[in-house]
């Protein structure tokens, strides 16, 4: 499969505050609409991911956070309504809340595999030794592998037992997937979750992508 394409929508970010810190010792740390409360950092949406070029729509440009380590991120993963943030009517987002499209060849002919998934629910990386986001300017990303999206799903005999169709080119996978491939959603998702990482990398300004 070549992935062509991947969003994801978001209600809101949320990270861990080390230990030994409280938002009461943040102060103007915070920018680009983060705020801190209950001990978390949490940065209000909906977002628009697309998880293929790594932007955010609105942009996390200017979100900052405090310099500090952090273990643990949460994305509050939810389906897009049309009107706020940024989907409308009609979009692939619309009522989903993860679309990804990837080609692959069905037998000699080009065909697209198109997952349109809901999640509605914290999606946790974390790191046990924490990414430290130095004072002078870390970014700190998750990184998904997209290479394990599909493990443990087997679409062309999905496609060959005829739970899965091919309409169009495109085999659709969502939550009317019945009979003995039922489950493939919900693999996908695990799959998902399962496989991402923390990690840092040099930037201007302490920040959040």
């Amino acid at each position: 499969y070549a992935l062509d394409s991947a969003s994801v929508h978001l209600r809101d970010i949320e990270l861990d505050i080390p230990e030994g810190s409280t938002c009461d010792d943040l102060g103007g740390e915070l920018a680009g609409g983060a705020v801190c409360d209950q001990d978390k950092v949490r940065i209000p949406g909906p977002f628009v991911i697309d998880l293929v070029a790594g932007t955010s729509t609105p942009s996390l440009a200017d979100v900052r956070i405090p310099a500090n380590t952090y273990k643990r991120i949460d994305f509050r993963v939810d389906d897009g309504v049309p009107g706020q943030g940024n989907v409308q009517a009609g979009d692939p987002l619309d009522d989903r809340s993860f679309v990804a499209r990837a080609g692959f060849d069905d037998n000699g002919t080009p065909a697209t595999l198109v997952l349109s998934l809901k999640f509605n629910e914290d999606v946790r990386f974390d790191d046990p030794a924490g990414i430290e986001v130095a004072a002078e300017a870390e970014t700190l990303l998750v990184l998904l592998d997209a290479t394990t999206w599909l493990v443990g799903v087997d679409i062309g005999q999905c496609i060959a037992d005829g739970d899965l169709q091919i309409s169009g080119g495109e085999v659709m996978v969502d939550d009317n997937v019945s009979g003995g491939c039922s489950t493939v959603e919900n693999t996908i998702k695990n799959n998902i979750k399962l496989n991402g990482q923390l990690d840092g990398s040099g930037f201007e300004t302490a920040s959040l992508e």
